[in-house]
């Protein structure tokens, strides 16, 4: 009785042992297979991070070249854009004429690209009986033919009449258009002062006009005034011719200077420039040294 008590007893441990054993086993399994499948997933969580960054490499290294491309690409179109760019100087004592047009400045500087020349240093320009003067003067250029002047720093213009007579206008700023060569409007800007002889219908000057105000515009027609306005308020007095006096003939800075303008002379029968812009007129370097 003991002894079966014993066996069964004995069989019963062991059996538990087994099972215990075998559940251990289990466990180990169990626990080593977690195990492994966690490292699995650290191992592709590793991998993706890896492949995102690497795919991240790539899209920067992209991005970089992209970048660089399109910076060589600007820097070749800015060599290019200065290659293309010319500008012209001549200084000092610099001149320019053909029939229609003349002029003179110390420094005379043309842009190409916006078709601009700048006349720098008492310039002088001189068209028919016009003449046109200021500390600086801007022509604008559409295919050789000027269509468009601004003086930006105090402009004055005078046309001769007859013997010492010369309409005069001066001011602060002014501005001009032209149209086949001819100026079609003015426009004048500070300071306007006038001296002006008006023609009769029978194309007679009896009378002198003087007259101030803060802005004019004069608009032309076929080469003659066809209407000036002056605003806001408008002071000035009308002479008859033979009542005026010297001193009321010429505005204050007025200069005829008609000496130093480039003319055409007779050679041998045919017309030629007497400057033939070599050694600088007398005339002319007197004007620019005073």
């Amino acid at each position: 009785m003991l002894s079966f008590f014993y066996d069964h007893y004995s069989h019963t441990e062991h059996s538990e042992q087994s099972e215990q054993s075998d559940n251990s086993e289990q466990s180990e399994q169990s626990d080593n297979s977690e195990q492994s499948d966690e490292s699995e997933q650290s191992e592709q969580l590793e991998q993706s991070e890896q492949s995102e960054q690497s795919d991240k490499s790539e899209q920067s290294e992209q991005s970089d070249n992209s970048n660089q491309s399109i910076e060589e690409e600007k820097e070749e179109m800015i060599i290019t854009e200065i290659r293309d760019y010319h500008v012209a100087k001549a200084y000092p004592r610099a001149r320019f004429f053909n029939q229609d047009i003349q002029g003179v400045a110390d420094t005379l500087e043309f842009y190409e690209n916006d078709s601009l020349l700048f006349m720098k240093r008492k310039p002088v320009v001189w068209s028919g009986e016009r003449q046109v003067n200021g500390e600086e003067i801007i022509v604008h250029f559409n295919d050789s033919t000027a269509d468009h002047a601004l003086l930006p720093k105090t402009g004055f213009m005078a046309e001769y009449v007859d013997e010492d007579f010369y309409n005069q206008l001066s001011g602060k700023i002014m501005e001009a258009w032209f149209e086949d060569s001819y100026l079609k409007r003015l426009y004048v800007d500070g300071n306007v002062q006038v001296i002006m002889l008006p023609m009769e219908n029978d194309s007679s000057f009896n009378k002198l006009v003087d007259a101030e105000s803060s802005y004019m515009t004069v608009d032309m027609k076929n080469q003659q005034m066809e209407k000036i306005k002056m605003w806001p308020e408008v002071t000035g007095n009308t002479t008859p011719l033979f009542l005026v006096k010297k001193a009321q003939k010429y505005l204050p800075g007025f200069r005829w200077l008609e000496a130093i303008r480039p003319k055409r002379v007779m050679i041998d029968g045919v017309l030629r420039w007497d400057d033939e812009l070599g050694e600088v007129p007398e005339e002319l370097d007197m004007y620019f040294n005073n």
